[in-house]
């Protein structure tokens, strides 16, 4: 059986991931966080969707800020006009991110592979 030391300290990115949530699966993320050590991300407060449990929230200042973006996403879109939208582009000659050609085969791969649990558990 592993534990969160061991779990944190698997060298695989994949391997501790599967090892969080199964350990998360049993004792729930609240624990394994807090034996991980690691910081929790914005404050916490009742979660009105499961009773008795907490819930992280943004800040009031991320959360505005969310909203400038938002707002301003949304003057262009309404700005856009049937022309625009028809128009062709020039095509980008630079690589995207994420590559996609390096990602494509991990599109259908299952949230935990059975050789990463295979090597959690060995």
């Amino acid at each position: 059986m592993i534990d969160t030391p061991r779990a944190v300290s698997l060298r695989n990115s994949e391997q501790r991931r599967c090892a969080a949530e199964m350990l998360a699966g049993r004792a729930g993320w609240r624990q394994v966080v807090s034996e991980a050590g690691w910081p929790r991300v914005g404050q916490e407060a009742p979660d009105p969707g499961n009773p008795g449990d907490r819930a992280a929230r943004p800040s009031l200042e991320r959360v505005l800020l969310r909203a400038d973006r938002i707002a301003t996403v949304r003057l262009v879109i309404a700005d856009l006009t049937d022309g625009m939208l028809a128009a062709m582009t020039e095509p980008v000659t630079v690589p995207g991110f994420p590559n996609a050609a390096a990602n494509r085969s991990s599109v259908n791969t299952p949230a935990c592979s059975s050789r990463a649990l295979i090597a959690i558990v060995a």
